[in-house]
């Protein structure tokens, strides 16, 4: 199954630095970002990054070491791992609101030599720094004592890094972005730099079709999604190749979100459902007249037609572009049409991009299936992931030997070629878009002295898409509470990852004869329970 785009040639022998520059060389003088201090054009842009590379390259920074970010969204970090690619090193992005235990799995699985922090996640590092024997520098973007001054590798530098290596777009690795595929713990996925210069080329290439959604130098462009996100580098490259001007360093509450897109005009949000949820519902945005907003795009989660329609009349916007990819995949490959307007639509992930295959395969024979049959989605795309980093495993086990992608996602396609996402035969959990694993948490459970075995799944909540609720099988003759559970895991990972669907104490959790849990079962049991509460409500 083809999309209705036209196949395109990408370019080749590319590095994703290089690949954007091009573009960013074009735009020249015009915004390329706002923030409260101050603007910077495309030409700002491209000589603090040439700068930044000099800096990094003064404090030993070199191809094939790893960098890994700890820290939020702010303009900095766009700056940081655009110079780190141009020295061929390799950046791994970690959530700031994780833990230090969490902090210790990735930067130590993935080998990170130099960290970036911020005084947001500085005793956080501090708490960590003793697990983490493989680095040897840590930068700081807010001036911190015994760190690099980010600021300092950018004053009194050279003009640009000398001698910049030879990057082979196809093999060197330019990031290692966490994710938890289909199953098990969070993997580090390989994206190399050709992956990321193909897919951001198919993406703005929408040719002899269906009016695609393209954003213009004349667009002012916010997105809400976490920056180290795979969601949150969308939107940053995107507006590098399209020209237009990126709103950082803004606060996502309702109220700052909608400040920003008045103070600075925005045309287009990207977001997450969740986020959409809040600003429907919230009583100010009557009260904002927003009236510059042209399109909102959403992905990392199904859009609702209802929230849709509801955001429609109070954000007076109608058109809204929704998106499926994976991080697995070099990120996007579906894209849904831009008709202003047109709402009946909603709830599709859209067409493939051009040079992308899909098909529809059933779960148990593995054999294909045809127009508006249900099935695991699988997909082929030139920019798909390297690998997953030291797990060969789960790199075998996600593409098929003949080259498709298994994504762990229950869909299918109409006549039309528009592709529905349904259900999940992967086991992750989707909060607020973020992606939580079930085995992580429940490594974390068996930690408490009192838990002998348990099953963690996600059950539906209107505002966060999913919540984790851990079902508990109590050790003989010991006790916990459902608080002393949920505290104990608290302690130990980041709030979304926290057990705010619950607690559930068992007996015995479901099993298949050969002794495997059956996650599913407890899965379907709390959707049918949450349906039923809500059908009672409104009686």
């Amino acid at each position: 199954m083809k999309g209705p785009w036209k196949d395109v040639a990408v370019p080749r022998g590319i590095s994703l630095p290089d690949f954007l520059f091009s573009y960013m060389k074009r735009h020249g003088d015009a915004v390329a970002f706002y923030t409260d201090d101050r603007t910077y054009t495309f030409n700002d842009t491209m000589a603090i990054v040439k700068r930044l590379s000099a800096g990094l390259q003064s404090v030993g920074l070199v191809q094939g070491d790893i960098i890994g970010t700890y820290v939020g969204n702010r303009i900095e970090f766009i700056w940081l791992w655009l110079a780190a690619l141009r020295l061929g090193a390799v950046v791994t992005t970690c959530n700031p609101v994780y833990t230090s235990e969490e902090l210790i799995m990735q930067f130590n699985d993935s080998k990170v030599k130099y960290i970036v922090v911020e005084a947001a996640t500085i005793a956080k590092y501090n708490a960590a720094k003793n697990k983490l024997p493989l680095v040897k520098t840590v930068i700081s973007m807010d001036g911190l004592r015994n760190t690099i001054d980010l600021n300092s590798l950018l004053i009194n530098q050279e003009s640009d890094a000398k001698n910049l290596p030879r990057i082979d777009p196809d093999k060197v690795v330019a990031f290692i972005l966490y994710s938890s595929g289909t199953t098990g713990l969070p993997k580090g996925v390989l994206l190399t730099h050709q992956a990321l210069v193909t897919n951001f080329f198919l993406v703005n290439n929408l040719k002899e079709g269906p009016p695609g959604f393209e954003p213009t130098p004349k667009d002012i462009i916010l997105s809400v999604f976490q920056y180290f996100h795979a969601g949150g580098l969308i939107p940053q490259i995107w507006c590098f190749i399209a020209g237009a001007a990126q709103v950082s360093n803004v606060q996502f509450d309702v109220s700052s979100l909608l400040a920003a897109i008045n103070k600075w005009k925005v045309t287009i949000l990207f977001l997450v459902p969740p986020v959409l949820v809040a600003i429907a519902k919230s009583p100010i945005v009557d009260k904002s007249k927003v009236k510059s907003l042209r399109s909102i795009l959403c992905g990392a989660a199904p859009l609702g037609k209802e929230v849709a329609m509801e955001a429609s009349q109070k954000l007076e916007v109608h058109e809204f572009v929704q998106t499926f990819g994976m991080t697995e995949l070099g990120f996007l490959t579906h894209l849904a049409p831009a008709y202003p307007g047109k709402l009946d639509r909603i709830g599709t992930c859209g067409f493939l991009i051009p040079n992308a295959e899909g098909k529809i395969v059933d779960v148990a024979t593995l054999k294909e299936l045809g127009t508006n049959e249900k099935g695991e989605i699988w997909l082929k795309i030139a920019s798909f992931m390297q690998g997953y980093l030291n797990n060969p495993k789960a790199t075998s086990e996600t593409i098929t030997n003949d080259g498709w992608l298994r994504t762990g996602d229950i869909g299918y396609y109409d006549e039309e070629g528009y592709w529905f996402i349904i259900d999940r035969l992967k086991e992750l959990i989707k909060v607020r878009g973020f992606q939580v694993a079930p085995a992580e948490l429940e490594a974390v459970i068996l930690l408490h002295p009192s838990a002998a075995e348990v099953i963690v799944v996600g059950v539906p909540d209107d505002y966060s898409g999913e919540l984790p609720r851990a079902y508990v099988v109590l050790k003989q003759n010991k006790t916990a509470t459902a608080t002393e559970i949920e505290e104990f895991v608290k302690e130990r990972v980041a709030y979304y990852k926290q057990l705010k669907g619950g607690v559930r104490f068992v007996n015995e959790l479901p099993k298949t004869g050969s002794g495997k849990l059956l996650r599913r079962k407890l899965r379907d049991e709390a959707r049918a329970e949450i349906e039923s509460r809500k059908t009672t409500s409104k009686l």
